[in-house]
C-alpha cells in the first residue's frame, strides 16, 4: 500500500477506526506481562525457538494458542516503538533483527528474519550479565532510559550546527554527504 493509498484509506471512517483498534491491540500487548508470560510458557513447552508461521509446523495448536502465535509481529512492533523512543537499537545480523527482552530471570529474543515478507520469531536465551536487553517492566511503565536526555541534548546541538552551516551557505547536499562519510568512517572503525 502506497502512502497515498494509506492517506486515502484514513479518510474512510471505518478504515480509521480499524487502524486505531489495531494500534490499541498492539499497545495492550505491552500494557502488562500477560503476553510475555505466555511467550515464556510457550517457549518452555514447545521449544526454545518458534516463528509466527506456525502453520508449517507439524504440531496442531489450539485456536487461542494460534492467535497468540500470530500476535508475535505486533508484540515486536510494540517493543520496537518503545526502543525507537529510547534510542535502543536491535541486534542486527545479516539475516535477522531482534531485541533481547528480559522477563524476570528469562531472556527472550523477539525479532524477524527476512525483509520483504519477514517471519517473526521468539527465541529463549540464557540470561547473563553481558547481554544488553530491555526489561519488560520498563516497556510496561514506558520508562525513559537514562541515556535519552543526553542523546537528545547532543542531537539538538548537532541540529543547531547543521542549521548554522546551511544559513552560512553550505548546500544541504554537501552537509548530508559529509555526515554520511563520517558515519561510514565510524562504522568501519567499529568493525
Amino acid at each position: 500500500m502506497s502512502c497515498y493509498d494509506l492517506y486515502e484509506s484514513l479518510k474512510n471512517p471505518i478504515a480509521k477506526i480499524k487502524m486505531e483498534q489495531r494500534e490499541e491491540r498492539i499497545k495492550n500487548l505491552v500494557a502488562n506481562t500477560d503476553y510475555i508470560a505466555w511467550l515464556s510458557d510457550f517457549t518452555l513447552i514447545n521449544g526454545d525457538f518458534f516463528e509466527n508461521d506456525w502453520e508449517h509446523n507439524k504440531t496442531k495448536l489450539p485456536k487461542q494458542e494460534m492467535e497468540n502465535v500470530k500476535k508475535l509481529s505486533d508484540f515486536y512492533n510494540a517493543i520496537a516503538e518503545y526502543a525507537d523512543r529510547n534510542y535502543i537499537y536491535p541486534e542486527d545480523t545479516k539475516v535477522s533483527k531482534y531485541y533481547r527482552v528480559k522477563y524476570y530471570d528469562i531472556m527472550l529474543n523477539v525479532g524477524y528474519i527476512g525483509n520483504k515478507e519477514p517471519e517473526f520469531f521468539c527465541a529463549r536465551q540464557e540470561l547473563d550479565d553481558e547481554s544488553k536487553y530491555i526489561d519488560i517492566e520498563d516497556i510496561i511503565a514506558n520508562k525513559e532510559q537514562a541515556h535519552v536526555p543526553i542523546i537528545e541534548k547532543s542531537l539538538n546541538q548537532l541540529d543547531k550546527r547543521i542549521i548554522e552551516l546551511h544559513e552560512d551557505g553550505i548546500p544541504g547536499e554537501a552537509i548530508e554527504l559529509s555526515l554520511k562519510k563520517t558515519l561510514i568512517k565510524l562504522r568501519e572503525n567499529k568493525n
